[in-house]
This record gives structure tokens, C-alpha cells and sequence, in this order.
């Protein structure tokens, strides 16, 4: 499994949506979901990107099983956080019901970022 290639494909599916959320509160001039758009494009696009160009530049970072549970905490969190943005700005569901969502998906983001921490560290001495 090359790492770097999922992330770079799920970033870039990120940043399409990402754009049409931007474009619809552009044209709607209704800014609720302030708050995905930021996060699709932060979370989704940039990071993603980003993992991905760390993962491609040092290939030694790949071997083991920690690269696929970075990828895999991370996706789960990072879809987790836009569901619950999502749903609070669409108004299905009230912030204190969406929190524990979010809050476990934020953890796993954090876990996930952890393990990606772990990976440079053991291959950066």
C-alpha cells in the first residue's frame, strides 16, 4: 500500500469539497458552514497533502504497520469532526448531542498524528 498515494487521492477529494462548500456559501452569502470549509480544506487538503509529501520524500516510513494506522486513525477522525460540523450547522442535531463525536474524533485525529509523530521520530535519527 503506498501511503502516500491515499493520502494524496483523499486530500484532493477533500479539497473538492472543500471548494463547492466555499462556493455555496459564496453564492448563498450564507456563512454557517464556516466552520467545514475551514476544516476540509485545513484538515482534509493540507495536512493530508502534506503527510503525503513527508511519506513519498523518506519511503522508509511506509514499512511496518504504523503508517496504516496513521492513515486510517486519521481518516476515521477527520470524517468523524465533519459529520459533527456538519451536523450542528445544518441544525440536525444540537452541539451538546454532536460532542462526544466530536471529541472522540478529535482524539483519534490527535492519535493519528501521534503515530505519524512516532514514525518521524524513528526515522529521522
Amino acid at each position: 500500500m503506498n501511503i502516500w498515494r491515499s493520502f494524496l487521492l483523499v486530500a484532493v477529494l477533500y479539497l473538492l469539497g472543500g471548494l463547492l462548500v466555499g462556493m455555496y456559501m459564496g453564492g448563498s452569502h450564507d456563512l454557517e458552514l464556516r466552520p467545514l470549509h475551514t476544516h476540509l480544506n485545513l484538515l482534509g487538503f493540507v495536512m493530508m497533502t502534506l503527510f503525503a509529501l513527508v511519506y513519498r520524500q523518506f519511503p522508509q516510513m511506509e514499512c511496518g504497520r504504523m503508517a496504516p494506522i496513521h492513515f486510517w486513525l486519521y481518516q476515521v477522525g477527520v470524517l468523524g469532526m465533519l459529520l459533527a460540523l456538519l451536523g450542528v450547522a445544518w441544525r440536525l442535531a444540537g452541539e451538546d448531542m454532536l460532542a462526544p463525536l466530536r471529541g472522540a474524533s478529535e482524539g483519534l485525529v490527535v492519535l493519528g498524528v501521534m503515530v505519524f509523530g512516532l514514525c518521524v521520530w524513528r526515522n529521522a535519527r
